[in-house]
């Protein structure tokens, strides 16, 4: 079994992982002369908390949203292509219907 790549602290590369090991060391940075900017750091804190599992089920809501428009789209598709055909053959119909009509030699009367 491979054993997960380790950063000169021995964690695993993130970012939170690092400021974490600085931290338990006792030489982390002042928050004045941190390298992380606020705005990526409450990015980061907004997905703390969250489970792999919640993670995993949005990741999942997200594509299965993505597919569920996408064949939204191609049932419209169809549903027009069919909508015209059925059209072009009542056209057709009508067309042949009153030619049909004009060529019909007239009935005898008896």
């Amino acid at each position: 079994m491979a054993t997960k790549k380790k950063n000169k602290l021995n964690v695993k590369n993130s970012l939170v992982n690092n400021i974490n090991a600085h931290k338990k060391r006792g030489d982390s940075k002042p928050k004045a002369k941190s390298s992380v900017s606020s705005e990526s750091y409450s990015d980061m804190q907004s997905g703390w908390g969250k489970g792999k599992a919640a993670k995993k089920g949005a990741r999942k809501a997200a594509k299965k949203g993505a597919r569920k428009a996408a064949k939204k789209g191609a049932r419209k598709a169809a549903k027009k292509g069919a909508r015209k055909a059925k059209k072009g053959a009542r056209k057709a119909a009508k067309k042949a219907t009153r030619k049909g009509a004009k060529k019909r030699a007239p009935k005898r009367r008896t």
